[in-house]
């Protein structure tokens, strides 16, 4: 805890900020290894296709699921399984966060109750 009237360097809030988050300071010098390189260059490309779609389309306003119990008001774009992650507004639906919820965890591949699944 700070005192009142006592500055604090940079380094100390940073190493406080850096412990509240749960990750400690990386030491000069770091590098990530190749693998994980990889790993965030593909989560970068998925997240820049959301970005993309939001963008170019709007915010998800409804749920395409035709059984959805129309309980939520949070909408978001889905990517149908077996599909990549590029700039195709084909390879996506939208679902309430419940029904991406199961969606995403079912072994279903398609749902016939999802019109762009077909």
């Amino acid at each position: 805890m700070a005192l009142k009237g006592v500055k604090q360097s940079k380094e100390h809030i940073e190493k406080r900020r850096q412990k509240l988050l749960g990750k400690a300071p990386r030491p000069a010098g770091f590098k990530h290894s190749e693998e994980t390189r990889r790993k965030m260059s593909e989560n970068k490309k998925g997240r820049g296709v959301y970005l993309w779609l939001r963008q170019r389309f709007g915010e998800a306003t409804y749920c395409q699921n035709s059984r959805c119990r129309k309980t939520s008001e949070s909408y978001d774009y889905t990517l149908l399984k077996g599909k990549a992650y590029i700039e195709n507004r084909d390879n996506f639906v939208m679902l309430c966060l419940h029904c991406h919820k199961k969606y995403t965890s079912s072994k279903i591949i398609k749902w016939k109750n999802v019109r762009c699944a077909m």
